[in-house]
């Protein structure tokens, strides 16, 4: 969790310094404008070209196009980027199931995540305990290879993973407006889920209503 701490700071120092750049680029292309337009103007009486008022506004409308395109393509680039994090998983073999790990918090919520979507859709379990391997790898001999597939129940372990980091996300970010008072925040539902998202199983099922889901129901 140290590590991840280090990584999120690493990150808002550097939007930080982007927009600290940002700021930097602007002033400079305000400058160059100015510049630009001194030196037009004085151009355009030396060379004493017509229609100067219009000739003025086509350089200016060309130079601040450059500019903003500049600016927004630097910005782009630098805010996409792509990151790779390390992690582990113990899994037991035997019992086919993920160990939880005291204190490495991924590990504790996927174990958590899995129990509880097991314990409400049998179907998901089947196809956990259907398989005996995440992927299975095979040599092509045809093309001189290995070929790397990944099977029903490594599909899961990705949704699995990838519900755990919706579901940081979801508490980080609440923790972070929740700091804003009086600030009028739209919360979004289960309607308002894009179909692509709730392709994930364990997203599709935790965001079910309380009322449809077995754990929730009283058996009175």
């Amino acid at each position: 969790m140290r590590k991840s701490e280090g990584m999120d700071n690493k990150l808002v120092k550097m939007y930080v310094e982007n927009q600290k750049h940002s700021y930097e680029l602007i002033l400079t292309a305000v400058l160059i404008a100015v510049g630009v337009n001194v030196l037009s103007s004085g151009l355009m009486g030396l060379l004493n070209i017509p229609h100067k008022s219009c000739v003025m506004i086509l350089l200016g409308a060309l130079i601040a196009g450059l500019v903003v395109a500049n600016l927004f393509i630097k910005n782009t680039k630098s805010l996409n980027r792509c990151i790779n994090l390390k992690g582990f998983i113990v899994y037991d073999k035997t019992n086919k199931k993920i160990i939880s790990i005291p204190r490495y918090a991924v590990s504790e919520k996927m174990s958590d995540y899995l129990r509880s979507a097991f314990a409400e859709n049998k179907a998901m379990e089947k196809i956990w305990k259907a398989d005996s391997e995440f992927v299975t790898i095979s040599f092509d001999k045809e093309k001189n290879r290995e070929t790397r597939e990944i099977t029903k129940r490594g599909v899961l372990l990705v949704e699995l993973l990838e519900y755990c980091i919706i579901s940081e996300l979801t508490v980080h970010l609440c923790d972070y407006f929740n700091l804003f008072d009086g600030l009028d925040l739209e919360q979004i539902s289960r309607i308002d889920i894009p179909d692509i998202l709730l392709q994930n199983r364990f997203l599709k099922l935790f965001s079910e209503d309380m009322d449809n889901r077995t754990a929730f129901v009283d058996p009175t």
